[in-house]
């Protein structure tokens, strides 16, 4: 029950960080300048940065080998979506905005930028009901250990298909 628990709370922190992310990206990234342009460019960087190493590092097989050594296997994904999920949350909180605005585009292009913003963030929930959604965010394989069910050996989700890719 308590790995169950676990993937609803990094489910949760999934849907928050998702939904503020929509509103975030559609304009709460502009704001104020707090600092110079310099720190803000360090601290966005720095922000990028970890979101980017934590999906580079936590999606190698090795990580996730050693990360189940120290808790159950049936946790795991939630806990990459659980870190993710808190990383792009300090990037909402922490982000500093530069002092000029970089770009800027009147109608009717603006009016094309919404659609594809929009589109895109369709695109994006309706891809991860294509691989399986509740796989895809660690709340099957929660489920399948609390009901100790068979899991299945496929990879993990999100992971490339080496026969796609060309090699065995």
């Amino acid at each position: 029950m308590l790995i169950l628990g676990y993937a609803v709370i990094a489910y949760t922190v999934f849907l928050l960080s998702s939904a503020w992310a929509v509103y975030f990206l559609a304009g709460g990234i502009d704001g104020p300048a707090v600092s110079s342009p310099w720190v803000a460019l360090a601290v966005d960087g720095a922000l990028l940065l970890a979101f980017a190493v934590q999906h580079s590092v936590m999606a190698r097989a090795g990580v996730k080998q050693r990360l189940t050594r120290l808790i159950p296997a049936a946790a795991e994904r939630s806990t990459y979506v659980l870190v993710a999920g808190l990383l792009l949350l300090a990037q909402f909180v922490f982000w500093q905005p530069v002092p000029a605005a970089l770009w800027h585009v009147g109608a009717p292009w603006s009016v094309a930028i919404w659609v594809v913003y929009a589109a895109g963030w369709v695109l994006v929930v309706v891809s991860t009901y294509a691989v399986d959604h509740a796989d895809f965010l660690g709340l099957k394989q929660a489920y399948t250990y609390l009901r100790r069910l068979p899991t299945s050996r496929r990879r993990s989700p999100g992971a490339a298909c080496t026969r796609c890719a060309g090699t065995r």
